[in-house]
Formats: C-alpha cells, structure tokens, sequence
C-alpha cells in the first residue's frame, strides 16, 4: 500500500481501502467460465492470471466462455479488452461443445483486430448472465519473456489488514465561481460529490473517519488560500501509518497564456490569470510527494487532471510501478498507460 495512486474513479478507491466489505459478494469464481488458448503458440489453456511466452507475435487469440456458465451468457453480453481497448469487433464468434468461442484476430490481418506490445499486456475479459451475475477474469501475458517456463503463481485470498493509523481527508468540490469570465461557467454537480462524500467517509462504510479530520471546502469556502491551508494543515497531522484522501471536483485546465501550464481552478480563480489565481497541478504533486502518509488516494474530476504528473507521462507520484515479479494490478496497469492520455 505504500505506493502513491492517482485514481479518478470512486468505485477503484473502495476496492483499495474496504476490501473486506466485498468478501460477501466474491463467494463465487469470477473468472470460472472463461479459459484463453494460444493456438499455435502455446498448446495450454490459461485459466490462471499469468501467462508468460517466449513468442513476441500472437496471430489468434481464443477465449472460451464455458458451459454451464455459457449457456445463461448471451453473445452480446461478453466483452473482450486488451490494454484498455475493446476487440470484441475483431473476434468471430461460435459455439462448440465446450460452450461459446471467441476467436480473435491481430490487426494487421483484419480490421478492427488486436495489437499486442513486447512485454507485459494485460487481458480483461467481463460477462453478465440472464439472472444478472457478473463475471470477470483478467491475464497478464508477458510477450518475449525469456522465463517463459516459470509456473504460473498461486493465487489466494489473504486476510485484509488491520487498519490502526488515522484518516484524514481534503474534499473540494467548486460548482459556483466568483469570475464567470473568459469561458469560466458555473457546473451542476462538484459542490453535491464533495458533500456526498464527506457524508460517506463519516459511515463505517466509508471508514468512520472523525468529522474533524475532514476537510470540506465547496464553492465559496473553497478559495486559493483556504485549499492551500487545508492541504498543509493535513500535511503537518499526518504520520506515515495514517491515510490520507484527497478530492477534487470542478474546472481544470491550461494557462491561456502559457498552455503546457495546467491549473485547478477554485472559487476565486480567474480565467485570465490563473498564474496567481488557480492551484497548480504540479503543486499537487509536490503536496502528494512531501506526504509522510503512506496510504494516499487522490480522486480528481477535472478536465485536464494528468497534468498531475504531466512530465513523466505518469500518474505515480512517488515510486515507480515497475517492480521485479508478477504485479497483477490492473488499476496501476491503467493508471500508467491510459488513463492519463
């Protein structure tokens, strides 16, 4: 958990800091109907998250959604993503007697197909049956990989960790602007996802967090100078074994007159001089960096939000994710190689 994360989905943050509270749901295999062969690459059938070949070119790619589970899931209910992007248009579709195939081909030899790097590619395959029940199972397929002959490792459930830090949060949510000039228009709803949050993170679902470790500064209360207060205030409370939760919801975007420059801007900000008026992205990434937090999550709903780590094309603020072994973190995947595009 030490590693810094750029998130910008509500939905990602829970996965991270409430694990035990989808124990209940996650009784059942998710990835049990689906098996990936390789043909004429690989004779296995994958069924386990790692598959590692020496081969650097793969011309078909095959997923198998198996019976019994096959046959409550309807065709159009099966979607196939590799690296981000849908391939389902480049697959042709079948049944035999296992249960229903997809067979995918590259794109250099039909439209629509899949391209696959040297390295670490990452596939995600999602499924709803008739009755609702959602399905999913992703592989990391490293290509040109040397150790090819290594296992596939063992994956279990291990319990959740015990928690005993404190938590703070900075929740800023700017729906209404002092200066509606030059473009800068009020929005609908930062101002009701900075209070529904801050409401949330108060209920043992959202982690009990003491009314008086949150910082909520929406529409006027959240100007240049208050952000900045809150944020260092936050910076000098928390020790390494707390967490700290930071969002952001309003307008973000570039200087006018310097563009490669990326602003927050807040209540008192002004279009025409965010220079002196607007938070910049790179500040944030030094807050973040200066944190001795070792649990930080950081939700931003702006336009322009990479700018947080716009020079290195990367949203980790801190450590970087290439790591020696397997990291089956597909949220990091995304993070690193496209979210911030």
């Amino acid at each position: 958990m030490a590693d810094r994360l750029f998130l910008p989905a509500v939905f990602v943050l829970l996965l991270l800091i409430f694990p035990a509270a989808l124990t209940a749901q996650t009784d059942f295999i998710s990835r049990a109907p689906f098996v990936l062969e390789l043909p004429g690459v690989s004779p296995e059938r994958h069924t386990k998250p790692v598959v590692r070949l020496n081969a650097i070119d793969i011309p078909k790619l095959k997923v198998r959604v198996l019976d019994p589970f096959a046959a409550k899931i309807p065709y159009s209910e099966v979607v196939i993503t590799l690296n981000g992007n849908g391939i389902r248009r480049g697959c042709d579709s079948s049944v035999d007697g296992e249960g229903k195939v997809f067979l995918c081909g590259r794109a250099k030899d039909r439209i629509s197909g899949y391209e696959l790097a040297v390295g670490k590619n990452i596939l995600e395959i999602r499924a709803t049956d008739k009755g609702g029940r959602e399905y999913y199972g992703s592989y990391i397929i490293f290509l040109g990989d040397r150790t090819a002959t290594v296992e596939n490792p063992k994956w279990t459930n291990a319990a959740a960790e015990k928690f005993t830090g404190k938590k703070y949060a900075v929740i800023i949510g700017v729906s209404d602007y002092k200066f509606r000039d030059a473009g800068l228009t009020a929005l609908n709803f930062p101002d009701d996802d900075a209070y529904a949050i801050a409401d949330f993170l108060k209920t043992a679902q959202g982690g009990n967090f003491y009314p008086s470790d949150i910082k909520l500064l929406v529409d006027k209360d959240a100007s240049l100078a208050a952000v900045r207060a809150a944020l260092e205030e936050i910076r000098r409370k928390a020790g390494p074994d707390d967490l700290v939760l930071i969002f952001i919801a309003g307008h973000g975007g570039p200087d006018f007159y310097s563009t490669g420059k990326l602003y927050f801007l807040l209540y008192d900000s002004k279009a025409v001089d965010m220079k002196n008026s607007a938070l910049p992205m790179d500040e944030l990434r030094t807050y973040l960096a200066k944190l001795s937090a070792q649990r930080v999550f950081v939700l931003i709903d702006t336009c322009h939000s990479a700018g947080v780590n716009q020079k290195s094309k990367s949203l980790i603020t801190d450590r970087q994710l290439t790591q020696s072994g397997d990291e089956n973190n597909i949220s990091n995947f995304y993070v690193t190689n496209q979210l911030f595009k």
